[in-house]
């Protein structure tokens, strides 16, 4: 048993399914979208599903399974867009609210197959998250405008039909990535690379992958330890012995190299150049076309930075295919896979959510059953209630009664407390209150100050206390003195002064401590009428 890996081949700006590829280390087998005269007899859906079906079938009799699936790069493209953060949530977000910066900026101009629209149909209507994978790739970079961050938009629409066809015939497969990704992959660091100290002092891992394909697209990634940096596209023509690459192709393709690589901060270091036959040297303008020898040498003179590698083969998919398919890269990291495909819910995880969703019916089944429980309980509850209601209701109707109120004024009230406080406080105005005048302390307090006037030098003063004005309350004077007979002369000026007349009946007495005396006079208020 051995891994296979599926290269997904589409057209009409990726939304439809053109081929499926079937690759292994010796096995290549290849299922086309049936067409007569140049159409396709299905819709893209059943091709989709066709394609499952062939796939499921092919690795039933060879007793093999799936490694990755690889999507090309037909109707996608790789920006730049302001985000908040390198985070995919964040990035999908600001690529939604339109922060993209278009290749445009950077002089890129974007390649369609020749049965796609201009690009302002293709690429004008911004794909939203349902339409197609945003994935961000590799770290973001400061900028004068922000945060930037790289984005790969893929539509992916009859993909997830494919996968999902998949997922229905019980086929499991190690991972989702794209071709760029492939690409970026089979340019990673190499023994020529290693060894060159010229490289290693520049950049030494950063790798740049370029392939040709037979049907006229030149594509190239850049890579850093398996993340691809940067990616990008170009159209080429084609002729009948393959396609055509010229000068101003390299001159496009190096103006995009210099703009991503002043976005990025790094530069290739090695460049792994894999194309298929090209077309030999047929009159191209002003210009001809340029063999693969050629190709190479001037990549070499516009990039003399990085070590450049050449391949040859007759067929340069299969080989980074099969290279990818020996890496089986499973990272879930930016820049390493496409993320949204790779954790699409398989036949298991649908089986988790179908058994998540019995276990929701039987705990609604549950919690039904402790309703009709509590249903018996609350016909009970509502019972005492109306008993305690009407003792209560009973209770307003004495408060009524002792208030002489007519029958319902406070239990006819929507808040019967509120109405118990309102009739109170209209009879308490109502009535006439009467408050004893005060106590007269201050006069008190006067008549004290003549009579130490009088005592002279001859006591100290040490507490008045008050303990009350109201009731039988009293003045308590404590003094201290050295003359043992000035509790008599304190009683007689008490008559003197008056000051057991008033409303206060004072009295002295004396108590000796070691060598003094302590002198304490005692005023209590005289009982007012009505007083017990």
């Amino acid at each position: 048993m051995s891994d296979r890996c599926c290269l997904i081949e589409r057209d009409e700006r990726g939304d439809r399914i053109r081929a499926v590829r079937l690759i292994g280390q010796h096995a290549d087998a290849i299922w086309s979208s049936p067409r007569v005269d140049g159409r396709y007899v299905s819709d893209a859906a059943d091709d989709a599903d066709a394609a499952a079906e062939w796939i499921a079938e092919r690795l039933s009799m060879e007793g093999d399974t799936l490694g990755l699936v690889v999507v090309d790069t037909t109707g996608s493209r790789c920006g730049w867009v302001h985000a908040a953060s390198a985070e995919a949530a964040a990035v999908r977000s600001a690529y939604g609210r339109g922060g993209e910066v278009g290749e445009d900026d950077f002089d890129v101009e974007i390649e369609l197959d020749d049965d796609e629209p201009a690009e302002g149909d293709a690429l004008g209507s911004r794909p939203t998250s349902v339409e197609a994978s945003i994935e961000p790739l590799g770290p973001a970079y400061e900028s004068a405008e922000g945060l930037r961050v790289g984005v790969l938009v893929v539509p992916d629409a009859i993909v997830r039909l494919f996968i999902d066809g998949l997922n229905q015939r019980g086929i499991e497969f190690g991972g989702v990535t794209s071709l760029w990704h492939v690409v970026g992959w089979a340019a990673g660091p190499g023994e020529s690379y290693t060894d060159s100290a010229r490289v290693v002092a520049d950049s030494p891992t950063v790798s740049c992958g370029v392939l040709v394909q037979p049907e006229g697209r030149l594509i190239w990634a850049w890579c850093r330890d398996g993340a691809v940096l940067a990616a990008g596209s170009l159209r080429l023509s084609l002729h009948d012995d393959g396609p055509i690459v010229s000068e101003s192709d390299v001159a496009r393709l190096i103006n995009d190299w210099v703009a991503w690589s002043a976005q990025v901060g790094a530069s290739p270091g090695r460049v792994l150049l894999s194309a298929c036959p090209l077309a030999g040297s047929p009159a191209f303008g002003d210009e001809e076309a340029m063999s693969i020898p050629a190709l190479a040498n001037r990549l070499a003179d516009l990039w003399p930075e990085a070590v450049l590698d050449i391949e040859a083969p007759e067929d340069p998919v299969l080989d980074v295919l099969r290279l990818a398919q020996e890496s089986q890269r499973d990272s879930l990291d930016p820049g390493y896979a496409m993320i949204g495909l790779a954790t699409r819910p398989g036949r298991s995880m649908r089986r988790v959510y179908q058994l998540g969703a019995l276990a929701l019916v039987a705990g609604g089944l549950a919690l039904a059953a402790v309703g009709l429980r509590w249903q018996g309980q609350v016909e009970s509850v509502r019972a005492d209630a109306e008993a305690i209601r009407e003792a209560y209701v009973a209770n307003m109707a004495e408060i009524e009664a002792r208030l002489g109120l007519p029958s319902g004024r406070i239990t006819g009230d929507p808040i019967p407390e509120f109405a118990i406080v309102r009739e109170v406080d209209q009879a308490t105005r109502a009535s006439q209150v009467t408050r004893d005048p005060p106590r007269p302390v201050i006069q008190e307090l006067e008549s004290l100050s003549f009579l130490f006037g009088e005592l002279g030098d001859r006591v100290e003063l040490d507490a008045v206390t008050v303990t009350s004005i109201t009731g039988t309350g009293a003045l308590d004077v404590k003094m201290t003195t050295d003359d043992a007979a000035i509790v008599g002369e304190i009683n007689a000026l008490l008559r003197d002064l008056g000051m057991n007349d008033g409303a206060v009946n004072w009295s002295a007495t004396s108590r000796a401590q070691g060598s003094r005396y302590e002198v304490r006079m005692i005023g209590r208020w005289q009982r007012r009428e009505g007083q017990s």
